[in-house]
């Protein structure tokens, strides 16, 4: 009886340990993939000249950003077992990985991620992902709409301004379609599905549950608070 304990903890110890190493050697990839082009002289010498007090407002300003998107994500996720302090470490993670990595590869993983934390479907966890984006999108479109006028006949600008209302339009036409495929096919007969066939169907439930006023206000006050 008291051997059984010891016994089951050297498998659970290894385990953490392989764990451990994987993420150590992950992070000294991805350090690799970040400063093998880098010129460290050139960062030294702009370190050396560079005021101490405003790197590090910076940095606290920096940290702000994450902060409010952790909890915008939060909030749209809907998902209280989780705290800021995890979506805060998740959307960090998110970013390091898509500063090294190409097509939002972070973005993917952190939805992964969130489902692994929270024990929510891997879909659902993509679903809050895609609104947490829409987000950043609307929040952007609307601050380049209302600088339109300030930046003169620039047309790139207003190519770009409009570009980003197609895209908002087409978000909004991907949550309709949403909704409507979820009210022609009940939930009843998501048991027979596939793996890929349960992911989609929990994605596509996600975008198409309402979120509620209140919690669409936040997330884009949090919005504009993390761009500004």
């Amino acid at each position: 009886m008291t051997e059984e304990p010891a016994t089951l903890s050297v498998p659970r110890g290894r385990h953490r340990g392989a764990l451990l190493g994987v993420g150590i050697a992950s992070s000294a990839f991805f350090l690799w993939l970040v400063l093998r082009d880098a010129d460290l002289g050139a960062v030294w010498r702009a370190l050396r000249h560079a005021e101490i007090g405003l790197v590090l407002a910076a940095v606290v300003v920096n940290q702000g950003v994450y902060v409010a998107q952790g909890t915008r994500w939060r909030a749209v996720a809907g998902t209280p077992v989780l705290g800021v302090r995890r979506f805060y470490a998740l959307v960090v993670g998110g970013l390091a990985v898509n500063n090294v990595l190409p097509l939002r590869v972070g973005d993917v993983l952190r939805g992964r991620w969130l489902a692994l934390s929270a024990g929510i479907p891997t879909g659902r966890a993509f679903g809050s992902v895609f609104r947490d984006r829409v987000c950043d999108v609307i929040t952007l479109v609307a601050a380049l709409v209302v600088a339109l006028p300030f930046v003169g006949d620039e047309r790139w600008v207003e190519r770009i301004a409009a570009g980003g209302i197609l895209l908002v339009v087409a978000f909004a036409f991907v949550v309709v379609l949403a909704v409507a495929y979820v009210r022609r096919r009940p939930r009843s007969r998501r048991e027979r599905r596939g793996t890929l066939r349960r992911l989609v169907r929990d994605l596509v439930e996600e975008l198409a549950s309402p979120l509620g006023r209140h919690r669409v206000l936040l997330a884009l006050a949090l919005s504009v608070v993390a761009w500004s």
